[in-house]
């Protein structure tokens, strides 16, 4: 299993962290560029992924953006579905794990799990600077739009199965993947 927390779905970018753009750890960028590619090719893939998604974030163009702006959605969903389809064309099993409704629940990006990021302008780092954290009431419409995304973007995927948040016993995995296998 490989654990990336501060691993955004939609993609490898910097995140807006206490007013300062940080980039996820290199395993992100491998992860995501190779789009699931794994020897020996697994049968059921599991994405537990999405807190770093809440958080605001700097898109290609530099521009930073949260779920719920039409930008940040419309990445979102072209990331879901590149794993959706994955590099085997939807040959493996691929679980997405739902968001838990509670933002208290959610596990928050560690800091440490970051680094800052290398290449900034000025005005990207003013407006990561004017970015204020969200309320509990942003974060559970950010949540809420993270799973409405996550179920729209796979719902056209006959090899995607989509399960409720899960809790970190053995058991719970295990039935998650046999789940996925039947």
């Amino acid at each position: 299993m490989l654990r990336l927390p501060a691993c955004p779905l939609s993609g490898a970018m910097s995140l807006a962290i206490d007013g300062e753009l940080r980039s996820p750890d290199g395993w992100c960028a491998i992860f995501h560029g190779s789009a699931g590619r794994v020897d020996p090719s697994p049968d059921v893939f599991v994405y537990e992924l999405g807190a770093a998604d809440l958080l605001d974030h700097q898109l290609p163009n530099g521009q930073v953006a949260h779920l719920g702006e039409a930008v940040a959605d419309a990445r979102l969903a072209d990331q879901i579905d590149k794993l959706a389809r994955g590099t085997d064309d939807g040959a493996a099993t691929r679980v997405f794990v739902e968001l838990p409704d509670d933002p208290q629940i959610v596990r928050l990006v560690p800091v440490d799990a970051t680094k800052p990021t290398a290449r900034t302008t000025h005005e990207q780092e003013r407006e990561a600077a004017a970015v204020d954290p969200p309320t509990a009431a942003a974060m559970r419409a950010r949540i809420r739009r993270f799973n409405e995304i996550l179920h729209e973007a796979t719902e056209r995927h006959d090899n995607v199965r989509v399960v409720p948040p899960l809790d970190d016993t053995p058991a719970t995995w295990r039935a998650a993947i046999r789940a996925a296998r039947d």
